[in-house]
């Protein structure tokens, strides 16, 4: 049983909108959960509310999510609003309080819980159902099951494969060249640095000096994988700690309907199997061009003639600076451009980039030359 926190401000919970809108979240998830298992997914009915005296004592609303068996209607999934009945009695029985403060507004509130559940048997017996089929050849019936692409442990077969059957063998072979051709994938991006570039600036006078050192990439694509946690957050690992502090910023919620990133789900962008995130799309692929000021330095030399007096050839003093900015259309403030291109090869720009982004550094010194 999976336990979503789905927050209400105190002065909301009279407010049932804001839960019908939360269940009304789940189910557009869940309806796109039905459509990735199989296609239309013909068996889901009509959503079942469930009645005051059916439901649990904790529960303010629940909507169930009928699919019709063979054997008959029955419940596939549930989802149960729970009010803030589990913290605020664990509240009340321990003394220490269970309030989450918003970041943003300063509120403070007792997080309401919506709990959606899911038995795997029955979404089992659910996709086995959708699958079954029977079909009429020749007026001869045949029983398939048509598991959708993403379930199906093989792709393509033919059977029985007998060496005996030329049009057997000749149709294996043709289901294996198509196979293999992957005529419906198409080339997103490039990983390999394009327009590479650096500059040099400067310039003196009356004793100053000034010297500006640029450097960049003019385009470059990179898709981050899971590892990314400075881009990813907890869609990678749902327990991951460090993450961007504009990050909530950007995560779909009912109020933020156009947030770059989807509602919050764990392990979707994990660098494990096929997953909603870690498939390279044109959504959430980057662009690590960049154009930086590596290096600014301006100094100052005392006047020849004083120096001459006390016969030191040069004194001169400087302020430097290293990566004192930095353009890029990267949508992270948090992963350095220059060290997310350098992981990506001319085979793969779908890497990991670890580690902090590149520091500033500042320094003064005084240079003395007798």
């Amino acid at each position: 049983m999976l336990i979503g926190g789905e927050t209400m401000s105190k002065n909301k919970k009279k407010n049932l909108s804001k839960d019908e809108e939360v269940i009304k979240a789940y189910k557009n998830d869940f309806t796109n959960v039905k459509s990735d298992v199989n296609g239309s997914y013909t068996g889901i009915t009509e959503n079942y509310e469930v009645p005051e005296q059916d439901r649990a004592h904790y529960s303010k609303r629940t909507v169930d999510l009928m699919f019709d068996y063979p054997n008959g209607e029955e419940e596939l999934m549930g989802l149960a609003y729970r009010t803030d009945f589990d913290l605020a009695n664990i509240q009340r029985e321990s003394g220490k309080s269970m309030e989450y403060r918003d970041k943003i507004t300063g509120e403070t509130f007792i997080p309401h819980v919506i709990e959606p559940s899911i038995g795997v048997e029955r979404l089992f017996l659910a996709v086995l159902s959708s699958a079954y089929t029977e079909e009429y050849i020749d007026g001869s019936k045949r029983i398939v099951l048509k598991l959708p692409e993403n379930l199906a442990p093989y792709k393509f077969c033919v059977s029985p494969l007998l060496k005996n059957k030329p049009e057997l063998v000749a149709k294996a072979r043709e289901v294996y060249n198509n196979q293999q051709s992957v005529k419906d994938m198409v080339v997103i991006g490039n990983s390999l640095p394009r327009f590479t570039h650096t500059v040099r600036l400067s310039a003196q006078y009356a004793g100053f000096d000034l010297s500006l050192l640029f450097n960049g990439v003019g385009y470059q694509n990179w898709y981050p994988r899971g590892d990314t946690g400075l881009f990813w957050g907890n869609y990678a690992r749902p327990f991951q700690t460090y993450i961007p502090g504009d990050f909530a910023e950007k995560i779909w919620t009912p109020e933020n309907p156009d947030a770059y990133f989807p509602r919050p789900r764990g392990y979707v962008a994990f660098n494990s199997g096929v997953r909603e995130l870690n498939v390279v799309n044109t959504k959430y692929i980057q662009n690590v061009g960049y154009f930086r000021l590596k290096n600014l330095t301006f100094g100052y030399s005392l006047p020849k003639k004083w120096m001459d007096k006390i016969q030191i050839e040069k004194v001169r003093v400087y302020f430097s600076g290293e990566n004192l900015f930095t353009v890029s259309p990267l949508e992270s403030d948090y992963i350095d451009p220059a060290m997310a291109g350098a992981t990506t090869t001319w085979k793969s720009g779908n890497t990991d980039c670890y580690g902090y982004p590149t520091a500033r550094a500042y320094s003064f010194g005084l240079d003395i030359t007798f």
